[in-house]
């Protein structure tokens, strides 16, 4: 009951709107209600009351301020990355054609820090990198038809 208190003390001043929700729905929780009537109050799914209640129980009122951000998981500083990047900057500079799979590997190496494929395109792509390929025709290029007449064309000129 005492934590009910105190919950509803912090809840009236509390600015933040996030921690305001789950100090709701905690609070309801504490007050008896079940917990499928606390998801219709909330409009939050079961298994996010669920969870705020475990943080609850695990933490306290402060487990429910430490919030968990999930995503954007880099594994080393922009800094850091970028200065393993400008290695292959000048390599590229110099005419080396740079495949990704290569990239990535040595990236690795050097940095001791696994990236899945999907992370290292989005590393890249954070620094300002494209993917760039060659292509494998001009787009004014002739037909093929055009390039066998123009050969017969040319055998005829020459003989």
């Amino acid at each position: 009951m005492e934590n009910l208190c105190e919950i509803e003390k912090l809840m009236k001043t509390e600015k933040n709107a996030f921690l305001l929700k789950r100090m709701q729905i905690v609070a309801w929780n504490l007050e008896g209600k079940d917990v499928k009537e606390i998801v219709e109050l909330s409009k939050k799914s079961l298994s996010q009351v669920y969870v705020i209640l475990r943080v609850f129980s695990d933490g306290g009122i402060e487990g429910l301020r430490a919030r968990y951000c999930g995503g954007n998981n880099r594994y080393l500083s922009f800094d850091k990355e970028k200065s393993v990047l400008t290695d292959f900057a000048e390599r590229a500079q110099f005419g080396e054609f740079l495949r990704t799979c290569g990239m990535q590997e040595e990236f690795q190496k050097k940095t001791g820090v696994i990236y899945s494929v999907n992370a290292f395109y989005d590393l890249l792509h954070r620094h300002g990198w494209r993917k760039l390929k060659p292509r494998w025709r001009h787009p004014k290029r002739a037909s093929d038809e055009a390039i066998e007449a123009s050969k017969k064309l040319t055998l005829l000129t020459w003989s």
